[in-house]
């Protein structure tokens, strides 16, 4: 690796990029010159010209994986039995290769099934797949808003690809609301939607009898022609399921459906090939039949938030270089900030990689982190909008400051929001970055609903 090769190579990671003193002082060492020398050329104290080069020699041990100083540098990159080039070429060429983009892109739509941001947390991805190659199988996701469900689901769907398996997604909130009010539209839809995803002709018309039902007439479309027409298992997969908590009459009735079609695959070999998938944003608040529902008879599997470790993984993989004690010590400060909340996790570490917020104006939650944050805090206003009964109980816990026994049902909806958490089955605020905006937003005398903007 000549020196150029090796400029190019600190430039190609944004965070690592030379400026031209730096790269003057590189370039220098590279011939041997002293700092006493690029003090006397470059007209800098040599002190000075000594610190820039402790984080050029800093990055360079990054990346190579070794020591690297003044004195072992040509030895490191140059020698023709350098270790670097003949144990770690190929890793130095991805640095130089990688797309630096991903790193700069905003957070916030699902990550793709190759990006190297996705955080794995055994066993929970392992379990999943596990479990869709059981005949007849039905796996229940939840999270609250942004933890990461939709990401997982595109590896499981990708998992069950890879055995060979079709798939089929169906995601709730693109459906039109007027469907909601009509049973039998909303199970054409659905027939609809598979029929097309699985590519083969559509032939409800063949299969639908006002007389029977919507429910049988469904039940008969997937039993006599959909899964008669495959040869392979199918994983069918409802992103946000929640979308229907709030009309109970498709939420009743679709819900025993799926339970029925559950019931089936135990006696009807046709009817084990099909695997379920339900992924909620919010678990249901709605009393169903224990005997009808799918979410009793599943495989329950619930995202967890990030931990230390994993948040210090994810942001060497963001290449902030939180390494050691000191990174451990960064990765905890955020984790008392958000609760590991991934995609907090992640929006923060946008924000510190464009030097738009700071390590410090993060664990002093400043008003620039509030601006950070605003969009998805918003967002849980709005859900405490359309709830309003959980406020007095939310507000009672913001002010306690400390864990209060309180509803059930209430804090099994707030739990959900992850808004709180228990701790010996009290309820306590989870995070501080909730504990000082609610607090702000939610403790005024007399505060009305529609004041929360």
């Amino acid at each position: 690796m000549n020196i150029e090769e090796l400029i190019d190579l600190m430039n190609s990671r944004r965070r690592m990029q030379l400026t031209p003193l730096k790269e003057k002082i590189l370039r220098s060492a590279w011939k041997g010159h002293t700092y006493t020398d690029m003090a006397d050329k470059f007209y800098y104290h040599e002190s000075y010209l000594k610190t820039l080069a402790t984080e050029i020699w800093n990055d360079l041990s990054i990346i190579s994986g070794q020591v690297i100083t003044k004195n072992n540098l040509r030895l490191k990159f140059d020698s023709e039995e350098s270790e670097i080039l003949t144990l770690d070429n190929n890793r130095l060429i991805d640095f130089k290769a990688t797309d630096e983009n991903d790193i700069f892109e905003f957070p916030g739509s699902p990550i793709a099934i190759d990006c190297r941001f996705y955080v794995e947390r055994p066993p929970l991805e392992e379990l999943a797949y596990y479990e869709i190659r059981k005949s007849g199988s039905v796996t229940c996701i939840h999270a609250p808003l942004k933890m990461g469900k939709s990401s997982l689901l595109i590896r499981i769907l990708n998992q069950a690809e890879q055995v060979n398996y079709l798939t089929v997604s169906i995601d709730l909130k693109t459906i039109d609301n007027v469907l909601f009010q009509d049973l039998d539209k909303f199970l054409r839809w659905f027939c609809v939607n598979v029929t097309r995803q699985l590519k083969l002709p559509n032939r409800i018309d063949e299969y639908w009898d006002d007389l029977l039902g919507s429910k049988v007439n469904c039940t008969q479309y997937f039993q006599e022609y959909i899964l008669p027409s495959i040869h392979r298992p199918v994983v069918l997969a409802f992103n946000e399921f929640n979308k229907i908590f709030n009309q109970n009459l498709i939420l009743h009735e679709f819900s025993s459906l799926l339970r029925f079609w559950h019931e089936q695959s135990k006696e009807l070999r046709v009817w084990k090939k099909l695997r379920l998938i339900i992924v909620n944003s919010i678990k249901n608040f709605v009393p169903l039949d224990p005997n009808q529902s799918p979410f009793n008879v599943g495989l329950p599997l619930e995202i967890l938030p990030f931990t230390v470790e994993q948040i210090q993984d994810l942001a060497n993989r963001y290449e902030l270089d939180w390494i050691g004690e000191r990174g451990k010590n960064n990765a905890q400060i955020l984790l008392e900030v958000v609760n590991g909340h991934p995609y907090l996790v992640r929006l923060a570490f946008y924000y510190l990689l464009t030097n738009q917020i700071s390590l410090d104006e993060l664990e002093t939650l400043s008003g620039s982190v509030l601006y950070v944050y605003q969009d998805y805090l918003k967002a849980l206003l709005f859900i405490l909008q359309r709830n309003p009964l959980l406020l007095d109980p939310l507000r009672e816990i913001l002010l306690g400051r400390k864990p209060l026994d309180i509803d059930s049902a209430i804090a099994y909806q707030l739990e959900s929001l992850g808004l709180i958490e228990f701790r010996e089955n009290r309820a306590t605020i989870s995070c501080r970055l909730y504990q000082y905006y609610f607090e702000q937003k939610l403790t005024s005398d007399h505060l009305k609903v529609d004041k929360l903007n």
